[in-house]
């Protein structure tokens, strides 16, 4: 088997596929970081950067560690609604869907990241999920990693 470095993809759309309308406001207003990277895939946990997050999560906890919304974002979502975040830090980019949960208006540092899309050209910044998964793993690793996560 050829040893493809397409899998960013694949580990960004398993990240992607995700948490959109599953988590109740209450839950998501209540955001802690981790305390480790899940072994299940649905748990959408992850490293970032040498950060540990898990989806959804604020905005804001992004912008903690050194990222900062790029001008092209959205600077207010609607209450109920998503917009996008263009996140920048070191020349590197990472684009999100983020959802305002809440009953107003919001900032897009008040909102929620649902959904991150990170390409390798755009975004070259170390990233694992559950099962030990990187972006850049070869497709035989990556075959080994899947067995046994659920």
């Amino acid at each position: 088997m050829k040893n493809h470095k397409l899998f960013p993809f694949l580990l960004l759309g398993l990240l992607v596929m995700g948490t959109n309308g599953q988590a109740a406001a209450a839950d998501i207003l209540d955001y802690t970081t981790p305390e480790k990277l899940s072994d299940q895939l649905f748990d959408y946990t992850f490293t970032f950067d040498g950060d540990l997050y898990q989806l959804p999560l604020p905005v804001s906890a992004l912008m903690e560690n050194g990222w900062e919304p790029d001008e092209k974002s959205d600077q207010t979502v609607a209450s109920g609604e998503y917009g996008w975040c263009y996140l920048l830090k070191d020349n590197e980019e990472l684009r999100c869907m983020v959802d305002n949960f809440g009953s107003e208006e919001a900032g897009i540092a008040d909102c929620y990241i649902t959904d991150i899309e990170a390409f390798i050209y755009d975004c070259n910044v170390e990233m694992t999920i559950a099962g030990g998964i990187t972006i850049g793993m070869g497709s035989e690793e990556l075959l080994l990693a899947l067995e046994g996560i659920s």
